[in-house]
């Protein structure tokens, strides 16, 4: 375990971060067999994940294209991680292309500053995928207070509903919004500051890898 210092650590491909998460994910399959606890074979499909998120306005920003052919997704961006450790040592940075999988805006504050939040993937063990085709996103608005840009751009509304919640106390505030599920042509580039208004969007960005 290293300390590193958030100051010194470097985040590229982005500006504005407030923060930053990697981690392995080991996809490890054991198949197990009668008659032994020695697994028959064991399958290993491990991801290198991040996450990040910055000020609206910081990241970058997806014209979405589900895959007619076998071409990799275009929701992807190189990511250098470089943690500074109190030490000098013992923190490895790394920089590699990353795929988007998914996406959120919130602007909860009406004089505060919008915030974008990314999640990135990259496979790390051979074989490694030939393409990783991307498939069709779909996702939320809630921007009844109107927003310029709550981040995500839908092309189709395919249901409409209503969030809401409020609770007794001496001030007793709730807050309700109406929010809009469908197909996503475009994630980030939300609105940063914007006073008066609030706002929030996800999207998921699905990905399916071709070994050819």
């Amino acid at each position: 375990m290293t300390v590193i210092i958030g100051a010194g650590t470097i985040i590229t491909g982005f500006t504005g971060v407030t923060s930053a998460n990697w981690a392995l994910d080991p996809g490890v399959e054991r198949l197990w067999q009668l008659g032994s606890m020695t697994p028959y074979d064991t399958l290993t499909r491990a991801r290198q994940t991040v996450s990040i998120t910055c000020y609206a306005g910081g990241g970058p920003v997806y014209n979405l294209s589900p895959a007619a052919a076998c071409i990799d997704s275009n929701a992807q961006t190189i990511i250098g991680v470089s943690p500074a450790s109190c030490n000098g040592g013992g923190a490895d940075a790394f920089q590699a292309t990353f795929y988007c999988e998914s996406y959120s805006y919130t602007k909860d504050n009406p004089v505060g500053y919008g915030m974008e939040s990314y999640s990135f993937f990259r496979f790390t063990t051979a074989p490694l995928p030939t393409y990783i085709l991307q498939g069709i996103t779909t996702g939320t608005i809630s921007n009844d207070d109107g927003v310029t840009d709550p981040g995500v751009v839908l092309s189709s509304i395919d249901a409409t509903g209503y969030n809401g919640s409020v609770s007794a106390g001496p001030t007793s505030l709730g807050e309700a919004s109406t929010e809009d599920f469908g197909i996503v042509s475009r994630v980030g580039g939300g609105t940063g500051k914007q006073d008066g208004k609030r706002g929030r969007a996800s999207a998921t960005i699905p990905t399916q890898e071709v070994f050819i």
